[in-house]
């Protein structure tokens, strides 16, 4: 079970057992420093947003990435 505050990228990366800097590079992230910050609650842009959402098949959403999205 996660905590509640977990981030759900981070949520989703420990129930696939994946780790950040493999995630980061097949969304397309150069460094995985930068997934750490979104996992951190810094947002990342729209075009990013949604290929965390494509490569997590929908488990994490824009919208848990952005807040203004709807």
């Amino acid at each position: 079970m996660t905590h509640q505050n977990t981030h759900p990228l981070s949520a989703y990366l420990t129930s696939k057992n994946i780790s950040a800097a493999k995630f980061a590079a097949e969304v397309g992230y150069k460094h995985p420093a930068s997934l750490y910050r979104v996992m951190r609650g810094i947002q990342p842009n729209y075009k990013m947003a949604l290929r965390i959402e494509k490569a997590t098949k929908g488990k994490v959403k824009v919208k848990d990435l952005i807040l203004s999205v709807e």
